[in-house]
């Protein structure tokens, strides 16, 4: 498959599903991981790499404003060490995840998150 044939949204979904690794997103688009570096950095004008951590990023704020925990969001989006993604997540977004999640801390906000996400 040629990387050029997906959509940004087909990429999100993909980088989803290879667990945000360069490596898988390359082997499920049929082409080598050099050309899809090389794509990444031709389209996007940024690194694959730093392109799936601001994916995972804008996906964590999604989770927190939804409700979920740092912890939480942190296992998510495939995180062992919740201080890594803090870390990740202050530099990309600018603020500390425990903001957002202290505004959302209600259990309100948790059910809303269940329902809308199925789970």
């Amino acid at each position: 498959m040629n990387p050029k044939k997906h959509s940004p949204q087909d990429w999100l979904e993909l980088a989803k599903k290879a667990g945000w690794k360069a490596e898988k997103m390359a082997e499920f688009s049929s082409c080598s991981r050099r050309t899809l570096l090389r794509y990444f950095q031709k389209t996007f004008k940024k690194s694959l790499r730093k392109w799936l951590v601001e994916q995972r990023m804008w996906q964590a704020k999604n989770l927190l404003e939804n409700g979920l925990s740092g912890k939480e969001v942190a296992l998510e989006i495939g995180y062992q060490n919740t201080s890594a993604f803090t870390r990740a997540y202050k530099k990309i977004i600018g603020h500390c995840p425990c903001k957002i999640s202290r505004v959302n801390d209600s259990p309100i906000a948790m059910n809303r998150y269940l329902s809308q996400n199925g789970k």
